[in-house]
Parts: structure tokens; C-alpha cells; sequence
């Protein structure tokens, strides 16, 4: 008997900015992207003008399949996760550590080569398929 309450209440709820954010800012449900931990370290410090988004507060991220999927919060989309990296000199900048936490991130989530390719690539640095091992970062000369 509660439910038709608990519906009626999600959906005046999707109208209204009631998801917090990482910036600490409350925002519409639709407009608002869990990103996972690894996505979340590898959109660290990514330039805020790329993020065409807003994250999902850390500290509501456990339970928030639960609570605020019915509301509209989605998990962040790899497009979304590219597009936001697509910056070459702030990808030149990258140290190896975050090129493994995105190498992770691809691995656990069983990409497909052609998602893999979609990533931008900086000159300096190529992602390669090797056989057997899955992903590894090459730094070429250039």
C-alpha cells in the first residue's frame, strides 16, 4: 500500500535538484553520474570545462543504485568518461599511475577493442592489444 506514496514521491523528486554533487551542489537526479572509484581517481583533475556532467557526491555512492537510480542518477558512461579526457596537453601530463587506473578500469569493465580505440590518444603515448595480457601503456619516442 506504500508503494503508489514512495512512486508519487520519486517522481516530484526528478524535477527538483535533490542529488548532491562532488562540488557540493545539489543538482537534478538526471543531471548527476556515479562514476565508480576508478573513474572517479581517473577524473580527478580533469579539466572542469570537459566535465559535461556532475558526479555523484562519494559519500552517497554506496547505496545509491537503491536509492537514487529510480530518481534518474545513471552510472557514468564510457563516452562521457573519454569526452571529459579529451584534452591532449592535459593528457601529455598524465603520469603512469593514472594510465593504469584507466587501463584497470577498461579491463574490469570488458571494453571492447573498438570502445578502446575511441580513447584519444596523446602522440607521445600509444595503447596497444598484446595477445594473452590484455592492455599495456608504451611510451614512444616523439
Amino acid at each position: 500500500f506504500i508503494r503508489p506514496v514512495v512512486e508519487s514521491i520519486q517522481t516530484q523528486l526528478q524535477s527538483k535538484p535533490c542529488v548532491l554533487t562532488d562540488a557540493s551542489h545539489s543538482e537534478l537526479p538526471a543531471k548527476v553520474f556515479v562514476p565508480g572509484s576508478l573513474a572517479r581517481r581517473i577524473l580527478l583533475d580533469a579539466p572542469k570545462e570537459s566535465l559535461k556532467f556532475a558526479l555523484l557526491h562519494p559519500s552517497w555512492e554506496s547505496r545509491w543504485h537503491d536509492r537514487l537510480k529510480p530518481l534518474g542518477v545513471q552510472s557514468l558512461k564510457f563516452d562521457q568518461l573519454f569526452e571529459a579526457c579529451n584534452d591532449n596537453s592535459w593528457l601529455k601530463s598524465r603520469d603512469a599511475e593514472w594510465w593504469e587506473t584507466l587501463f584497470a578500469l577498461c579491463t574490469n569493465c570488458k571494453l571492447t577493442a573498438a570502445t578502446i580505440d575511441s580513447f584519444p590518444q596523446p602522440s607521445h603515448r600509444r595503447m596497444q592489444k598484446s595477445v594473452g595480457t590484455g592492455l599495456i601503456l608504451r611510451h614512444t619516442a616523439g
